[in-house]
């Protein structure tokens, strides 16, 4: 059974993300666009959960915003949340 000091560890190994695999600020950055139809990319965050390592980016456009989600190993959106 593992203590208190290494069950932190063991969750922080977890939480690691391998750069090597991802996909660029640029990439990640077209994808959105391209699915929200135009705007401008204007913030990146790199998160994980569980398994998926994934890109949440903010595009504005004309006084809306949106965040779209995308898979930061395969390019695929997997949410969108925002201004409609």
């Amino acid at each position: 059974m593992l203590d208190a000091e290494d069950q932190g560890s063991e969750g922080r190994n977890q939480k690691k993300i391998d750069f090597s695999t991802i996909i660029s600020t640029k990439q990640a950055s077209k994808i959105a666009i391209n699915h929200i139809g135009k705007g401008k990319a204007t913030n990146w965050k790199l998160d994980k959960n569980l398994s998926t390592t994934y890109w949440e980016v903010t595009v504005k456009k004309i006084g809306k915003t949106s965040k779209v989600s995308i898979d930061a190993i395969s390019g695929k959106v997997l949410a969108v949340e925002g201004d409609d």
